[in-house]
């Protein structure tokens, strides 16, 4: 064999293995970045899945929390009724805390509002309960405690006191109750 023949299958082969080379380059290039794309993709998926994986957790400790405060719902009733103002039961209650405190109450007198008809439902409804009678200043202040402490939601919006004789009091008293439409 001659040494140009050697010589030319030599050239041949660099320039066909650069050729192979340069098509494998090009032909792999466009499969290597799209590689890295979804590579990305990849990588933004599993961050949005720990993302959604976190907030699942916070639901079903919420809802965990949510079915464990069921059973305080009748004590919520009690305190914010729904539907209606519960009469009777600010009737009782208020006449429990008076004889528990030694209160005298000689006047009752509960103002609803006048219609709850296009009222939204959840709307917060307010009663006023006017109320009178007679008391030693130290029953008076117990019984005003006791308001306070009730269950059920109470503001005190005005007190009219007037001193008799013998450490009695009379007094007039005006509070504000709620209730959920």
């Amino acid at each position: 064999m001659e040494l140009s023949s050697i010589t030319n299958r030599i050239w041949i082969f660099i320039l066909l293995l650069i050729a192979c080379l340069g098509v494998g380059y090009f032909f792999t290039l466009s499969t290597y970045n799209n590689y890295q794309t979804e590579k990305q993709l990849l990588h933004q998926s599993q961050q949005r899945n720990g993302t959604l994986e976190q907030g699942k957790n916070r639901l079903e400790q919420f809802l965990g929390s949510y079915e464990e405060r069921k059973a305080d719902k009748s004590i919520l009733d009690r305190a914010l009724p729904v539907g209606n103002a519960d009469i009777p039961n600010i009737l009782a209650g208020i006449g429990d805390l008076a004889a528990s405190s030694g209160v005298s109450l000689t006047t009752f007198q509960i103002d609803e509002p006048v219609t709850t008809e296009g009222v939204p439902p959840n709307t917060i409804q307010t009663v006023i309960v006017n109320l009178g009678g007679g008391a030693t200043y130290a029953s008076f202040e117990d019984f005003i405690v006791r308001l306070e402490q009730h269950l059920r939601i109470m503001d005190i919006q005005r007190i009219n006191l007037v001193s008799q004789e013998g450490g009695i009091m009379q007094y007039q008293l005006s509070l504000k109750t709620y209730f959920q439409k």
